[in-house]
């Protein structure tokens, strides 16, 4: 099925460095074709001040950790909303037009509509105790779009982690320690527990904001 072209919002689903790169590729193509855009809702200059503080904080966030989180919520907030105000703007000024988007920086949404297939692993998977911070580890794969979320694991060396479908379950020594599976749906039905044992429940969602509060844990026997 065809349908009209329009901006993909994608970039706001992206992690900080993924959006900082994307923001350098916007303010390029808009400085290079600043005659397809004559009223831009913000100049190349502020949004790059927009996307220089969303990287200088981000790396400050990384190294410093809660102390420096409160900058970078702002500046990443600060950055969505003038880049998505940008992108309805060359969006409107399109109004279809691949070229007049590809000039943009931004990317366009298909032209086509088709479901979506099996991922197979991302690219680029790197992960690495951050020295900067006891206790913590940076985990990064490579940017992959149309993804609305990512999903990193960290295990206990004696731990092993099992994928059946969308349900993730990790076991020690045989044992269920966690099964969690992530689903579109409101309900889902959890498979491969061990038997008249009895186990701890809690849901929780996520949004562009991130992982909302966890449930008060219900207590549930498995048949």
């Amino acid at each position: 099925m065809t349908r009209k072209l329009h901006v993909s919002h994608q970039f706001i689903h992206e992690d900080a460095a993924a959006q900082h790169t994307f923001g350098e590729g916007v303010i390029t193509c808009l400085t290079d074709h600043a005659g397809d855009f004559a009223h831009l809702p913000f100049t190349v200059a502020v949004l790059t001040t927009a996307n220089d503080l969303l990287h200088s904080t981000d790396l400050l966030y990384i190294a410093n950790g809660e102390s420096a989180k409160g900058n970078f919520i702002n500046a990443e907030y600060d950055w969505k909303q003038k880049f998505t105000q940008t992108a309805v703007y060359v969006d409107f000024t399109a109004n279809g037009n691949q070229a007049i988007i590809d000039n943009s920086g931004f990317i366009s949404t298909g032209g086509t509509s088709s479901p979506n297939q099996h991922l197979g692993a991302l690219a680029d998977f790197k992960s690495h105790g951050n020295t900067a911070a006891a206790g913590a580890v940076v985990s990064s794969v490579e940017g992959h779009a149309g993804l609305r979320a990512y999903l990193f694991t960290l295990l206990n060396i004696g731990a092993t982690l099992a994928v059946v479908g969308n349900q993730i379950t990790v076991s020690m020594g045989g044992v269920v320690v966690c099964s969690f599976i992530v689903n579109t749906r409101s309900s889902v039905n959890f498979v491969g527990m061990a038997s008249l044992t009895k186990m701890l429940a809690q849901a929780t969602g996520f949004n562009t904001a991130g992982l909302g509060d966890f449930s008060s844990a219900i207590s549930v026997s498995v048949p």
